[in-house]
């Protein structure tokens, strides 16, 4: 599967992300290839795109990689990504702001931001009503030489806990509770729980 779509051609830079000097020359291309068995599955895709901001060059790339497994009732699925300016490509928040990743315009020169992150999931069906799934997230951002956010570096990790009910064909009702860890001192630990129904037509 190959996909162009427009590219987002922000940055960041003092007083938040910015896109007021960016002229785009072509558009984001996105690519994936999956592959599926009765007990196994991958994939693996990447994107890039490029623009210009204030004349100066901005290329964005990211490569994922993911597989599953089905043992019976068990299900364990993890993925794994690696990428340079990733938010011009996927939402990307180590900071509770939830705009980060893009590269950084500061003292009139472009800084590349380099990232990566993990994911992990396992899943057990106890019977056609009802299923848990425990989950943990990780991701890592080095901010090179740039200051803006007075850090070399920022992370921030994930975890929780659901149990899906299914209450009839096509309604669902998920409670979970998880934590959003943003790390660095000073920055937020998050602990959430709540439910939301889902129904299918």
């Amino acid at each position: 599967q190959v996909a162009a779509v427009e590219t987002d051609a922000r940055i960041s830079r003092a007083g938040g992300p910015d896109d007021s000097l960016s002229e785009v020359k072509a558009p984001t291309v996105h690519a994936r290839y999956d592959f599926s068995a009765q007990a196994f599955d991958a994939a693996v895709s990447g994107a890039v795109s490029a623009f210009d901001y204030d004349d100066k060059s901005v290329t964005s790339c990211v490569a994922v990689a993911a597989i599953g497994a089905n043992i019976n009732r068990f299900r364990l699925a993890a993925q794994g990504w690696i990428g340079r300016n990733v938010a011009n490509l996927a939402p990307v928040d180590s900071r509770g702001q939830g705009e980060d990743g893009f590269a950084i315009y500061e003292g009139g020169a472009i800084h590349d931001v380099d990232a990566w992150g993990v994911a992990l999931v396992a899943q057990v069906v106890f019977n056609d009503a009802l299923s848990m799934e425990a989950g943990y997230g990780h991701v890592d951002l080095d901010y090179g030489n740039a200051t803006l956010f007075a850090s070399d570096t920022d992370e921030a990790q994930s975890y929780y806990l659901n149990m899906p009910v299914t209450l009839a064909e096509g309604v669902q009702i998920v409670p979970e509770i998880g934590v959003i860890d943003y790390n660095e001192s000073g920055q937020d630990k998050n602990t959430y729980a709540g439910a939301k129904w889902q129904i299918e037509f």
